[in-house]
């Protein structure tokens, strides 16, 4: 698959976009502290799609970024949390050490590309070595027990008519 430019730009500002939010939101970095990923402060709100790479220029990332991105409403939809952790610590939402001790943590080899999917449980629910298509993911999410017990939002023509 060819990257063009436009897609590398999507990629680019959807990671940017994504470090900023996860970084506001969950992780800390205080005077003479490094910064420290908390994946449990997600649990029970969100699904988390962790994307391992060795940085953010890895062409398997940026192919993942942008196929999330073109589906951002759907991802929105079923509350996944996309946070990208780089080898490099540049540009993820994890520290060059933090990043380390995640891939570790889940079997990801150092500076590989990979996905690893936790749903809202913390349970592990599929891992990839290559960019997961947004299709399957979705798939994934759908056929989950926990997914299968959530109240679908459901926007109707017929709201507010009798």
């Amino acid at each position: 698959m060819e990257v063009s430019a436009r897609n590398i730009a999507i990629a680019t500002g959807a990671a940017v976009l994504v470090s900023a939010f996860a970084y506001a939101i969950g992780h800390q970095r205080g005077r003479g502290r490094e910064q420290r990923v908390n994946l449990a402060r997600y649990r029970w709100k969100n699904r988390v799609l962790l994307v391992f790479a060795p940085n953010g220029d890895d062409p398997s990332f940026q192919q993942q970024m942008g196929q999330l991105a073109s589906q951002s409403a759907g991802v929105r939809e079923r509350d996944v949390l996309v946070l990208p952790i780089l080898a490099d610590g540049h540009g993820g939402v994890a520290s060059r050490r933090d990043a380390a001790m995640l891939a570790k943590a889940y079997g990801v080899p150092r500076g590989a590309f990979e996905t690893v999917l936790l749903d809202k449980d913390g349970s592990v629910v599929r891992t990839n070595e290559r960019p997961i298509p947004v299709a399957t993911l979705f798939d994934v999410i759908e056929g989950s027990p926990l997914r299968q017990q959530e109240p679908r939002r459901r926007t109707s023509p017929l709201i507010g008519m009798k």
